[in-house]
């Protein structure tokens, strides 16, 4: 690694030192495109509300990553950038890795209870629930918006505690940019992008491949069986998006194959073994101005995706999980007066599971069906949000109605009331509720062998929160402060039980999904930045949440907020001199909770030193960074089985090059 670390070195300061010697004095100085501060301020945020408004404006909590960040401290995943979110943080299980997590609710293996979407389009496995951070790359995102709260009357279902939706790049010209990454670890990535617009039409089209070792990692697993595993993550993804005057078209295709911990944490169940992901995304959208006050849009969207991971340490044995999701809806914006906006629509959804076989590899044998083949539910909904503004007031009150296919009518609401001091001062309370319908394998999925459950008398999950928040800017600050309470209700667990049979007999000591008791959780959250474009850029982020254990079952001693750090802090910090730029990141979290002994507090520091210069019309971003630069070994508790006592993030430090392209 050190000679990785010395080369990396080596080769940044000799490109630095040729482009120096090779440009003239007046063509080597590049001007780097930031948006002005104010202009940040400013930015339209479409993960709110129905219409575009301004941070200070907007009718709920919302955390935004722009592109300025991401450059600045060189973020490699849409889940590294996610992770210096106030209140937010993305951790993984034994099965699954980069797992959202909001305001503390944890989810278990499938992360269905944070929406994820893509340029306000979600996108979720019709079989589990769950969205996947991984089928965007980071080079090719304008802004991460982070809702956090509930979001159910704007999105449904599984926007159960907070959304994010990646936005993708845009240019009013032509504009083309790479991407080259490699260092340690075996980590190599590349990447491309292109984006064009002008008044009728607009398109982008990019594609990234990568592949990056972990950690070598020596594994104890729950039956005391070790070994070491290979932590690997290799993904692939390609996106187009089309714009034509009143007509849009998103597509998005990816792979993703990650080395994980076994369906239950063993060697004998497959860990270390193949993990793989794949889907595609395809949506139409439709916008047009009926009236002067009136406008219509409609969404039609198809998501498929797939699972395949092993079952066995020989790996012959694999469960092949396929599902799938429809979704149409009908949006009317009423805007008779600059005061007055009235919002109606309708959506229908389909989720179905096409199969959750497991299968024999070498016999392309189909082993069982586990009770999931041709499962489906459908939602409808309608929904209204009525804004108002008096004043320096501003009010909004929205509803959504749903009905589910199993559980019948369910009632989710919203109102705001923002209190605008002047274009930079605001405060917000805001309430709401939501809701997430069990998915599919929740409700159907069973064994042949009768050791895991789903259980089709589950309830739908709700929650509802209280917010106050204040915001600010001035010289070249921006502080978002606030305070909250939320209850939440029948949230679904997989826990160990009792199940009857149809035949009459019980099946004890046996998995079984589960809703839990209502429990509460309050907290804090600030986040201040500080940036003064083309030359410094400082941020620090601060949550704080405690969790009571309403929801711990008999005395079990496990509920949600047991393994929950209460307190976590992200700062970082960019400077910019001339065609240099260093940075350094730092991100702690408290003790927490697990279920054999506490793990302590933990921290990781990140460095980049990055050079820009031009060559032609093109500009060049040499980066060297540093991630996890002390070699920290960061561990989450094992919260699902609760046998384990921690699973390790899989990345230790990580070392590389970047090189990035912009036409």
């Amino acid at each position: 690694m050190k000679k990785v670390f010395l080369f990396l070195i080596l080769l940044f300061l000799s490109l630095a030192r040729i482009t120096a010697q090779t440009e003239k004095a007046s063509d080597s100085h590049i001007e780097i495109e930031v948006i002005p501060f104010e202009d940040l301020m400013k930015m339209g945020i479409e993960v709110a509300s129905a219409q575009e408004k301004n941070i200070f404006n907007t009718p709920s909590t919302v955390s935004v990553i722009d592109a300025e960040t991401i450059r600045r401290f060189n973020f490699t995943s849409v889940a590294e950038a996610l992770n210096t979110v106030s209140g937010f943080s993305v951790i993984r299980t034994y099965l699954k890795r980069d797992i959202p997590i909001s305001r503390g609710i944890l989810q278990d293996n499938y992360a269905n209870k944070v929406l994820v979407m893509i340029n306000n389009i979600p996108a979720w496995n019709g079989n589990t629930g769950e969205g996947n951070l991984d089928r965007i790359n980071i080079h090719d995102v304008e802004r991460i918006e982070v809702l956090k709260g509930p979001a159910s009357v704007l999105y449904g279902t599984n926007a159960y505690s907070g959304a994010v939706n990646i936005v993708l790049k845009k240019s009013a010209e032509s504009k083309g940019s790479s991407v080259m990454r490699f260092g340690d670890n075996g980590f190599l990535e590349g990447g491309a992008n292109f984006a064009f617009s002008n008044q009728d039409l607009s398109f982008f089209i990019s594609a990234n491949s990568s592949t990056q070792s972990g950690k070598d990692y020596f594994f104890v697993d729950q039956a005391n069986v070790s070994g070491h595993v290979d932590q690997y993550m290799k993904s692939n993804n390609f996106t187009f998006s089309l714009g034509y005057k009143d007509h849009g078209l998103l597509f998005n295709r990816y792979t993703v194959d990650e080395s994980y911990l076994g369906v239950s944490p063993t060697f004998a169940a497959g860990a270390g073994n193949d993990h793989f992901l794949n889907g595609y995304l395809l949506n139409y959208s439709f916008k047009n101005q009926l009236a002067s006050s009136l406008q219509f849009n409609t969404k039609l969207t198809f998501d498929w995706n797939q699972r395949v991971l092993s079952r066995t340490f020989d790996d012959d044995t694999r469960s092949d999980v396929a599902g799938q999701r429809t979704n149409a809806s009908l949006n009317f914006i009423y805007t008779p007066m600059d005061k007055f906006s009235l919002q109606l629509g309708g959506e229908y959804g389909l989720k179905q599971s096409l199969k959750y076989n497991n299968i024999s590899a070498q016999k392309d044998l189909v082993l069982e069906e586990n009770n999931m083949k041709d499962k489906s539910v459908y939602d409808l909904a309608v929904f209204s949000q009525v804004e108002y503004t008096l004043s320096s007031l501003n009010f909004l009150v929205g509803v959504r109605y749903n009905y589910n296919q199993l559980f019948g009518g369910n009632v989710s609401t919203r109102g705001t009331m923002v209190y605008s001091l002047d274009d930079k001062n605001s405060f917000k309370f805001v309430y709401g509720t939501s809701y997430r319908s069990p998915s599919l394998f929740e409700l159907y999925f069973r064994t042949s062998t009768n050791t895991v459950f789903g259980n089709t008398a589950l309830k739908p999950e709700e929650s509802s929160s209280f917010e106050l928040s204040y915001l600010t800017s001035f010289s070249n600050f921006f502080v978002q402060a606030l305070g909250y309470y939320a209850e939440y209700t029948n949230k679904i667990y997989r826990t160990t039980g009792t199940v009857t049979l149809e035949n009459g007999t019980t099946k004890s000591n046996v998995s079984v999904y589960m809703n839990g008791n209502k429990f509460t959780a309050k907290g804090i959250e600030l986040e201040v930045k500080y940036s003064l474009p083309k030359e410094l850029n400082v941020f620090v982020n601060f949550s704080y949440v405690q969790g009571d254990n309403g929801d711990e079952v008999a005395g079990n001693g496990n509920y949600n907020f047991k393994f929950v750090p209460q307190q976590s802090l992200v700062a970082g910090l960019s400077k910019q001199f001339g065609d240099l730029a260093v940075s350094a990141l730092t991100n702690f979290i408290s003790e927490q909770g697990a279920s054999k002994s506490t793990i302590g507090s933990q921290a990781t520091f990140d460095f980049t030193v990055s050079y820009t210069h031009k060559v032609g019309l093109f500009a060049l971003r040499h980066s060297v960074s540093a991630k996890n630069v002390f070699d920290k070994t960061v561990l989450y508790p094992e919260y699902v089985n609760r046998v384990l006592n921690a699973v390790p993030s899989g990345y230790g430090r990580q070392i590389f090059y970047s090189l990035d392209l912009e036409m």
